[in-house]
């Protein structure tokens, strides 16, 4: 079996070891693709996870510790040995893997297991969404077209009458985001209007302040990044108490209390899968790797920008 670690801040590697002993009651899984989440995942490859929330951010199948080595990842597919069953499961980038079986998702037939690997992240943006309480016709801002960015503005510009813009000054990002056909604005000036709703998504200070800039009266900021333990700066004074803009953080490990009464995390990724019947999530999905590639890859992020949104990586079991 072959993982993908993270040994120490300044390094990532592939290991390979044996998969532990079976209890009987486990299950087998094939690896066949997995999702590098680039905002949390990076925060933690560069060791800026803060200790007071380590064992909040510890995911399932995880193996060592935040202050390293670890593995760390949240969304895989693979196929159930023996049975052909493709599934979705949270669980580090890894080749084989044994899992619980209540700790998976069957994929349903009529979705490629490749564009299958959007589902944590789709949950994620459904999940700021409903944060949101988009509704027809509202003018929405996204600031930052990575991943998540990108998801939002898929989902947003669905409903119906929204005007969905984009605001990014990343060159490749831009052009994916006019490549699905958004428009782009660098900018905040060149907003013709207020904004009802901005999702912010860049991961810097920067990107929140242009957020907060961009809503108008009682306008909602929708906080999707998170920064670990690095510190930003925005400015609260003239307008935001004034126009009583609203700052809303998202996180897609609760489901809003509004929905409680109906809704689970299984019902949510239900909702997932259904929307995954659109063939142009595929588009997200921008780069494909080996499992050796993502570790050299990580080693560069650390001190550059990734250009791509969904960097999928696929095992030699992949087709």
């Amino acid at each position: 079996m072959k993982a993908l670690w993270h040994l120490n801040p300044n390094l990532s590697t592939v290991k390979s070891t044996s998969l532990p002993a079976s209890s009987g009651s486990n299950l087998h899984i094939r690896s066949l693709y997995s999702l590098i989440s680039l905002g949390t995942e990076l925060l933690v490859a560069r060791g800026n996870v803060p200790e007071e929330l380590h064992e909040f951010m510890r995911v399932p199948y995880m193996d060592g510790e935040f202050i390293f080595p670890l593995k760390y990842g949240y969304s895989l597919v693979g196929e159930i040995t023996g049975t052909g069953t493709l599934c979705h499961l949270m669980h580090p980038h890894q080749s084989e893997c044994l899992i619980d079986p209540e700790d998976f998702f069957e994929i349903p037939m009529d979705i490629p297991p490749r564009r299958a690997i959007l589902a944590s992240n789709l949950e994620t943006a459904l999940t700021g969404i409903w944060d949101g309480v988009v509704k027809p016709g509202e003018r929405i801002a996204i600031v930052g077209f990575g991943m998540i960015g990108s998801l939002i503005a898929r989902i947003a510009a669905g409903i119906p009458g929204t005007d969905v813009k984009i605001f990014e000054t990343h060159d490749s990002r831009k052009a994916y985001a006019e490549h699905f056909g958004f428009k782009v604005l660098e900018d905040p000036a060149d907003a013709m209007e207020p904004y009802d709703i901005a999702f912010h998504t860049s991961g810097t200070g920067v990107g929140l302040q242009t957020a907060l800039d961009l809503v108008g009266l009682e306008g909602r900021v929708i906080e999707m990044s998170w920064y670990g333990d690095v510190s930003v700066n925005v400015h609260l004074g003239g307008e935001f108490h004034i126009l009583r803009k609203q700052l809303i953080s998202s996180q897609v490990s609760r489901i809003p209390v509004s929905m409680l009464a109906r809704w689970d995390h299984r019902r949510r990724m239900k909702a997932v899968f259904d929307l995954l019947q659109d063939a142009a999530y595929d588009m997200h999905i921008t780069h494909e790797v080996s499992l050796q590639e993502a570790a050299e890859l990580f080693n560069q992020w650390r001190t550059t920008v990734p250009d791509g949104l969904g960097y999928c990586i696929v095992y030699e079991t992949g087709a």
